[in-house]
């Protein structure tokens, strides 16, 4: 019989609500300077949290490189904003990384840097998603098709680095650590396989919350 304590920590859902709460503070604060900063709350939350490895002499490449859907998603983010590039898989890998590390947890006996990291990460990109349905950024089978083809590129790519320095990046061979959902997965391979079909379903959901958002809620 499964414990929900394996699977779901009271602890980390109450800082993800906090965090939730935050986000909603300070877009009704100043919704245009927090939208100004995104890029460099990425990037310095990044660059501590290598140069604390660094400089704890633990820093590994199988580790800590921001490669993990959410934090590449992050990189990728940064790079969109500074230098004015449209990408649509950032529209759905965002609210599917959110929804994601708020639910599940993945680190276990982390230090404060981590912890630091793996919250503010994702806060950035529940602010992306909601940043880009507040500028009416609007999407079609296309743009879905589009993220779909770009999520299977860089899960290629993942792979091949994976293969190459015996890492475990988006989480490929084996399930996270820490107190999360994949606990009720079966082993691998399946818990990956379940893993991919949760991302299209929330990508597909996603679309279509949109097209029902602008076609019959914005301008009714």
């Amino acid at each position: 019989m499964y414990n929900i304590n394996s699977y779901l920590s009271i602890e980390h859902l109450s800082i993800s609500a906090l965090c939730c709460l935050v986000i909603y503070l300070l877009l009704r604060y100043d919704e245009y300077t927090i939208s100004k900063f995104l890029p460099f709350i990425i990037f310095l939350n990044e660059s501590f949290y290598i140069l604390s490895k660094i400089l704890n002499d633990s820093f590994s490449l199988s580790t800590h490189l921001p490669l993990e859907l959410c934090y590449l998603t992050n990189v990728l983010i940064f790079a969109s904003i500074i230098f004015k590039f449209e990408m649509p898989f950032l529209y759905f890998a965002s609210i599917f990384g959110a929804l994601a590390g708020f639910i599940n947890s993945n680190i276990a006996n982390g230090d404060f840097f981590e912890y630091l990291r793996f919250y503010i990460g994702h806060s950035t990109l529940a602010l992306f998603f909601i940043l880009s349905n507040k500028n009416h950024y609007r999407v079609n089978a296309q743009k879905y098709f589009s993220a779909i083809k770009m999520t299977s590129f860089l899960l290629f790519i993942i792979f091949i680095v994976n293969i190459s320095i015996s890492s475990n990046y988006w989480f490929m061979f084996e399930k996270p650590s820490g107190i999360n959902l994949t606990y009720l997965f079966p082993d691998w391979p399946h818990y990956f396989f379940i893993l991919l079909s949760i991302g299209f379903i929330v990508y597909t959901i996603t679309l279509f919350a949109n097209n029902y958002y602008y076609n019959n809620i914005e301008f009714s």
